[in-house]
């Protein structure tokens, strides 16, 4: 893919399963690389995979059980853990990208980019949600005012929380134990501390979570009918 233009903006998500080729990249005078921290990931790719499974989208009766989950986990979050959330949503769909192997493919597809291109900016995504763009203003040559953030209205379902560290409120012992393995090397390189410390009153907000679901069907499915919704309507 050869760029037709001198002043051009790419937004990549790096994608295991499509990877772009180097060239591409080296097309632009400067990268920036967003991380994330992967706990709170976890969390995103966990409620937002539902806009693009069809399976979940076609069969209410499935729907129907991820959605109890996560009202469980809502009304205690320390009932429901998100490794046994993520084993059920792969019970219902087979296997996915959000296998623990997927997990370990995409960091290190992080990773492997971050080694292709070491001269990139690497910007932390809770800097981003904390307005705090004068390093990347700085390195982009731009003003401070002009980073600031506008989600069109057709992306509104992206915006959820719009803050860092969630998966405190989420993770239960048993997601400790299962994921710190899989993403302290990760944490690690990018400077996330190996702090694992649980909210001792932990809560999440159904608009956070359940009534977020739903509201990602209702667009998918008013793109695309199919199955008319009948779960909390």
């Amino acid at each position: 893919m050869t760029l037709q233009s001198p002043r051009v903006v790419a937004k990549v998500l790096l994608n295991p399963r499509f990877p772009l080729e180097h060239a591409f990249y080296r097309q632009f005078d400067r990268i920036v690389l967003l991380v994330r921290d992967p706990r709170d990931l976890l969390i995103s790719k966990a409620l937002y995979r539902v806009f693009g499974s069809k399976q979940l989208l076609a069969d209410p009766t499935k729907l129907d059980r991820y959605l109890a989950l996560l009202r469980a986990k809502e009304a205690d979050p320390r009932s429901v853990s998100l490794t046994r959330i993520n084993g059920a949503f792969q019970d219902m769909v087979g296997p996915t990208p959000h296998s623990d192997e997927g997990l370990a493919r995409m960091l290190d597809g992080f990773v492997a980019f971050h080694r292709a291109f070491p001269g990139c900016m690497v910007f932390g995504y809770e800097a981003m949600v904390e307005s705090r763009f004068n390093a990347l203003a700085q390195y982009l040559s731009l003003s401070a005012d002009a980073m600031k953030p506008v989600v069109p209205a057709s992306l509104h379902r992206v915006v959820r929380s719009r803050r860092a560290g969630n998966w405190r409120h989420w993770f239960c012992p048993e997601d400790v134990a299962h994921y710190r393995p899989l993403v302290s090397d990760y944490m690690n390189r990018y400077g996330y501390a190996d702090d694992w410390t649980l909210d001792a009153d932990p809560h999440i907000h159904p608009g956070e979570c359940s009534e977020y679901v739903l509201r990602l069907v209702r667009e998918r499915r008013g793109a695309a009918p199919a199955v008319p919704l009948r779960v909390g309507q």
